[in-house]
């Protein structure tokens, strides 16, 4: 393989408002983020189509259809995993009443200790064992295996964050049936010594599960990409790239750390995951991608480093962009108006 034979996909998440980022650059020094302008204003935009972070990460891995997140998971957290079973992740989350409903707080937020999990866990399993559940997988990623398909659909714990509950609790014939199982987890986890520990230090509680991620793998929806690499940490993609037997590396922040590590000899595409650090102003976030990504690209498409580079800031619109596109000198102006 040769260079010119490298494709980048480069993924920031989460989003920048994108009229934050159409500020910010009106008002930087146009030859401070210039690669800003040429890269936005030349590539082609590309339509998105995914809804949600999971459905973007099997949309940029050229994968036919979403393989179902919590299968994704477990397929590699879970000894004696089995793709005929049907699997849902189990989070534990706090839900916070407000008013005449409930707010979602997510684990992330919870600052659980790794004792405090194999705790809950422990409780949970003896709990419903006679219903035969148990809580599989590590000690801080739990799923539950299902010998039957259920009619169950949940939303994703992303999109739950910080939100209401009303209107956002599972359906499907067999929802009200976890509905029950999330009633009964909040009374057992209420009690339970971890909760009135963390009620004594004024920490919030970890008082519910939230049930999601349902599904089986489907082997004939699943791509082979053994000539891609991922750079991400994050779990579905550790899954994804199990499955499709893609070469996964850890996070880079830069370009130039991402040129030196990857396998150009072997690889012929390259999707990197970015989390940008936190910035206080935006024009000190354009800048960073500006110096770290947006510049070098720029000059990797110039000097037929690359063969073509997907830009991705989880808007309604991508930009691909290819050497030959630099050439469109009359395209001036990033077209944010068609840009949601």
């Amino acid at each position: 393989m040769t260079r010119q034979s490298q494709a980048l996909t480069l993924w920031t998440h989460p989003a920048i408002s994108i009229q934050d980022v159409a500020e910010g650059l009106a008002a930087l020094p146009k030859q401070r983020v210039a690669a800003w302008r040429k890269l936005l204003a030349r590539g082609n935009l590309v339509p998105q189509k995914p809804k949600h972070f999971y459905a973007k990460a099997a949309y940029l891995m050229h994968q036919p259809a979403m393989p179902a997140i919590a299968a994704t998971e477990a397929s590699y957290q879970v000894l004696g995993f089995n793709e005929q079973d049907f699997w849902l992740k189990v989070s534990p989350i706090h839900l916070r009443p407000d008013r005449d409903t409930l707010v979602l707080i997510p684990e992330t937020e919870l600052a659980m200790t790794l004792d405090e999990a194999k705790a809950l866990k422990f409780a949970f399993n003896r709990h419903f064992e006679p219903e035969g559940l148990q809580l599989e997988g590590t000690d801080q990623a739990w799923f539950l295996r299902l010998p039957q398909v259920i009619d169950f659909k949940s939303d994703t714990l992303d999109s739950l964050k910080f939100a209401s509950m009303q209107g956002r609790y599972p359906t499907g014939a067999s929802a009200g049936y976890w509905r029950r199982l999330m009633n009964e987890a909040q009374m057992l986890f209420h009690a339970h010594p971890v909760n009135e520990r963390r009620r004594a230090e004024g920490q919030i509680e970890i008082n519910s599960l939230w049930f999601w991620g349902e599904g089986q793998l489907n082997f004939d929806q699943i791509q082979p990409k053994n000539e891609m690499q991922i750079w991400s940490d994050h779990n579905y993609f550790t899954g994804l790239a199990k499955l499709t037997q893609a070469y996964q590396m850890l996070p880079v922040s830069d370009y130039a750390t991402w040129l030196q590590q990857a396998d150009l000899a072997t690889s012929r595409h390259h999707l990197v995951h970015l989390s940008p650090p936190q910035f206080s102003h935006i024009s000190d976030y354009l800048v960073w991608l500006e110096d770290s990504w947006l510049s070098p690209i720029l000059a990797g498409l110039t000097n037929d480093e690359l063969h073509s580079v997907y830009i991705d800031f989880d808007y309604s619109m991508g930009w691909l962009v290819e050497p030959r596109f630099l050439k469109r000198f009359w395209r001036r102006n990033i077209p944010f108006k068609m840009i949601k």
